[in-house]
């Protein structure tokens, strides 16, 4: 009963926490203190040659791999993601970064990202959702580090989303969704983000896509992964 009067009165009159339904208080959002303490965090940003590095580094040209939390099921982390990419809840995807932006700042490899390059999706897919979940993430980076943003890949849309396939059926996509609509720059660290990695399909052909110096350091970071 306490948590149906909690549904019903949130957002309109005092916010609750996205994940637990408890109020929150004036400097917690979207989660509560108690939530946030229960996140799977990784060592990631302390630890370059993690092994999500290595299980992506052997076929993929990658400088580092991050991803700030491990995802599992019914945890808070599925619960945030679900929120961010099916309940227009948009702050979340800034919160996220902003938690990611924390670890990156003290991580001795990632301090010379000098450009976030968001995972785009189709032109169609966004103006459904209303934004796009891994921009709100860089936006989220971006304002807490002060590095750019930049888009130098576009979407094709595709008829029947991979959201909802098995792992085997991801990876056997082959054609690339991903094309270039300019060089990406002289840039000296390139930070790709997204919001969750699972099989590395994705990440392989948008950097396949990318237009970049040979010089140009690629790294990842998601806000959960998989694998």
């Amino acid at each position: 009963m306490e948590k149906f009067i909690r549904i019903l009165i949130s957002p309109w009159i005092v916010p609750t926490c996205r994940t637990c339904m408890n109020f929150l208080t004036k400097h917690e959002f979207p989660i509560c203190w108690r939530c946030q303490t229960q996140l799977h965090k990784t060592n990631h940003f302390q630890e370059q040659f993690n092994h999500l590095f290595t299980d992506l580094s052997w076929r993929l040209p990658l400088f580092s791999v991050q991803s700030l939390t491990y995802f599992k099921q019914l945890s808070i982390e599925q619960r945030l993601l679900h929120q961010l990419k099916y309940r227009k809840s948009e702050k979340i995807g800034i919160w996220m970064g902003q938690q990611i932006a924390i670890e990156q700042k003290n991580s001795a490899f990632l301090k010379d990202v000098d450009v976030l390059l968001p995972i785009p999706m189709s032109h169609k897919s966004q103006r459904k959702r209303g934004y796009n979940q891994a921009e709100e993430i860089a936006k989220g980076i971006a304002q807490t580090l002060q590095i750019p943003i930049a888009f130098p890949l576009k979407k094709k849309h595709q008829n029947s989303s991979t959201t909802k396939k098995d792992r085997k059926s991801r990876m056997a996509v082959k054609a690339n969704p991903f094309y270039p609509i300019c060089h990406l720059g002289s840039y000296k660290h390139a930070l790709i983000v997204d919001d969750v990695i699972t099989t590395g399909s994705t990440l392989a052909h948008f950097i396949s896509a990318l237009d970049y110096d040979a010089s140009t350091k690629i790294s990842l970071v998601t806000f959960s992964h998989t694998l």
